[in-house]
Order: C-alpha cells, then sequence, then structure tokens
C-alpha cells in the first residue's frame, strides 16, 4: 500500500482516538498522512502470486510428493545437490 494523503480533514472527521490523543479543534482543518508500517507487513500486503505458490506447495506436500528431514544438515545437502 503506498501512502496515502487526506487534505482538508475536519476535526470533527477523525476518529474519536485520534481527535483526543491531538487534542484537535473540531472546526480546524486537518493533514492526515497514512503509511503503511513497513516492519510486518500485514497479511494483504502478501503478494497473490505468493499465495498461489504456497498452496501449490502445500497440495503437493498432501499428495506425498514432499521429502522430509531429520536435519537441517541433510535438508541443506539435499538442497545442494538440487543447485
Amino acid at each position: 500500500m503506498p501512502t496515502t494523503v487526506l487534505e482538508n480533514v475536519k476535526g470533527s472527521e477523525l476518529p474519536t482516538a485520534w481527535q483526543k490523543k491531538i487534542k484537535s479543534d473540531p472546526s480546524q482543518t486537518y493533514i492526515v498522512i497514512l503509511e503503511p508500517d513497513e516492519d510486518l507487513p500485514p497479511e494483504d500486503r502478501i503478494s497473490d502470486e505468493l499465495i498461489k505458490a504456497v498452496k501449490k506447495s502445500e497440495e503437493s506436500i498432501r499428495a506425498g510428493k514432499g521429502t522430509l528431514h531429520e536435519s537441517t544438515e541433510e535438508l541443506f545437502e539435499n538442497f545442494d545437490k538440487i543447485f
């Protein structure tokens, strides 16, 4: 989600919690800037492509096409053989 700028927002139109926090004047207009939190992206920022890939992978595992590894070392050894 890109940054969104809302201009000329009346204090009375702000959420009640925001009004209390900034002690807004109901007749004053404000500029509200909404920026996504980059630390932990919300689910709606996960691409449809990734979701499809994960579903396909889960289907393969359920169909018995996966490989279980006893350790991380074994996983990396097999990974190195493939690539």
